[in-house]
């Protein structure tokens, strides 16, 4: 809590007692209410983001994730092509030594 939002609530609680034509206590159950709604939306706010920094540094972490496996799935592809190619030399040439 903000020491001045409590004294500007506190002030704002008064003038609803004190004023003309005021409704009294229910003017002061009303404020009560405004104020109490405006605390917990500043908590619920202060939750939010905290929930919201959260799920931002697990997004960081899978990212980081994400492209170590891309980069080792690249590879492995590339090695593969690698192999396959090597592969199609072997039997071509073999195919080419058994037509000789």
């Amino acid at each position: 809590m903000k020491i001045p939002d409590a004294a500007l609530d506190c002030g704002a609680l008064r003038c609803a007692v004190r004023r003309p034509g005021s409704d009294g206590i229910l003017g002061v159950h009303v404020a009560i209410a405004v104020v109490s709604a405006a605390f917990k939306a500043e908590d619920q706010s202060k939750i939010l983001s905290l929930q919201l920094a959260q799920a931002n540094s697990s997004l960081a972490d899978l990212k980081g994730h994400v492209e170590v496996t891309e980069e080792k799935v690249h590879m492995t592809q590339s090695e593969l092509a690698q192999a396959r190619s090597r592969a199609n030399r072997f039997a071509r040439n073999r195919w080419l030594r058994r037509k000789s």
